[in-house]
């Protein structure tokens, strides 16, 4: 997850936050940017020290995500209105290193208990579909910047994996 972030990081600190539009409707980069911001941050968020029982997996998550896609959709237009482009920025920067701390927790022992309450799951499989996100939407942020298009091979193999339902 580090080496994509860091290829996040790297791209949007060139290009900048715009209002630039993305080929997702109503999203400009500022919105995207805003998206991927809530949607790594909710590893935090959404951690549990209870000793709740996951109940689905990466696939599963993936493929119930669009109630939580909306809640975070709502919040990424919100947190990127109230916040400047260096606010953004600085969050994007930060973000790389809170990745590379993920290493070292044992995720696989802890719980994400999402807004919706009934969707749990182990953290190392939220963090795999957070992989996804940044690889997807790192190709929307990409192509909108008009620049070429790059993933972390290890982050393409997390995507194609989910993907391919495995």
């Amino acid at each position: 997850m580090g080496r994509q972030a860091q290829l996040l990081d790297d791209l949007i600190t060139e290009y900048g936050v715009s209002q630039s539009p993305t080929r997702l409707a109503n999203w400009s980069v500022r919105v995207l940017v805003g998206h991927l911001l809530a949607g790594v941050d909710a590893i935090w968020r959404w951690r549990s020290d209870q000793a709740d029982s996951p109940n689905t997996d990466a696939v599963g998550y993936w493929d119930s995500a669009g109630a939580v896609a909306v809640l975070n959709q709502d919040w990424a237009i919100t947190f990127a209105a109230k916040h400047s482009d260096e606010h953004l920025l600085s969050q994007i920067r930060g973000l790389f290193s809170k990745c590379q701390d993920l290493a070292e927790e044992r995720l696989e022992d802890r719980t994400i208990v999402t807004p919706l309450g009934s969707l749990c799951l182990r953290g190392d499989d939220f963090v795999r579909t957070r992989v996804l996100e940044l690889t997807v939407h790192g190709f929307d942020l990409q192509r909108a910047y008009g620049a070429e298009l790059r993933a972390d091979p290890g982050a393409l193999a997390v995507t194609a994996a989910i993907l391919d339902g495995r």
